[in-house]
């Protein structure tokens, strides 16, 4: 096996990519701690505690008061443990692939500003004094970011095979099974935009590290020869 230029593939195939190794246990970690976060945030916000009212985001108190901070601390708390649950199962396993593959400052950190930014686009979209609390967004801007980056990436796959992947992943993550009035799917919805937009500019600016990652095999070129025939 060789490593090659993706500019410099005539007759190679690719094997090898970017995403081809295996999540390392420091990137589970990086997740969990992330998920502890948002338990203790969530019982601190449930239990009143004296930082509880300095949480979660409304549109009056973020841009009237100018409390922007509430953008990120709000996607920390929860309404009740099934909001939390069901939230920690994506938010874990999304967190953990995307810091194995593109690093802690993607995960956490970049996804969760570009999370609170579609968190106030989103909160734009309500009256001021409705609250906004989960990490369903950050979840959903994950998604995004994962899918159009696993699509540009995984050049192995046929380009039918990568549509099937991704629209059935994204079907699965993205869409609701059921409707709830309590649910901001306009948060869901600015979430997975925002991780769309982010994955292309990542993949435009990181081009040349993701397809050098790349590593393509040349295939076997064994010549064959007649058989000799007899000489009488």
């Amino acid at each position: 096996m060789v490593g090659m230029n993706f500019d410099q593939r005539p007759l190679a195939k690719l094997t090898f990519t970017l995403l081809s190794r295996r999540p390392t246990a420091e990137s589970l970690t990086v997740a969990l701690a992330i998920l502890l976060l948002c338990f203790l945030s969530s019982w601190l916000y449930w239990e009143k505690s004296p930082l509880a009212p300095y949480l979660a985001a409304t549109g009056q108190a973020v841009f009237e008061r100018g409390e922007y901070w509430r953008l990120i601390t709000t996607q920390w708390v929860h309404g009740d443990v099934q909001h939390l649950l069901s939230n920690s199962f994506l938010l874990g396993i999304l967190g953990t692939l995307v810091h194995a593959y593109y690093g802690f400052k993607i995960f956490p950190w970049l996804t969760l500003l570009g999370s609170a930014v579609m968190m106030g686009v989103s909160l734009h979209h309500y009256e001021p004094h409705v609250t906004l609390v989960g990490a369903s967004g950050w979840v959903y801007f994950l998604a995004g970011f994962w899918l159009v980056l696993f699509f540009l990436i995984e050049r192995q796959r046929s380009l039918r095979s990568r549509w099937i992947r991704v629209l059935g992943v994204g079907a699965m993550i993205l869409l609701p099974s059921t409707f709830q009035e309590q649910v901001s799917y306009v948060s869901h919805f600015w979430g997975a935009v925002g991780g769309l937009v982010l994955g292309l500019f990542y993949f435009q600016f990181n081009k040349f590290e993701i397809r050098r990652a790349e590593v393509w095999e040349m295939p076997s070129q064994v010549e064959e020869f007649p058989p000799e025939e007899d000489q009488t």
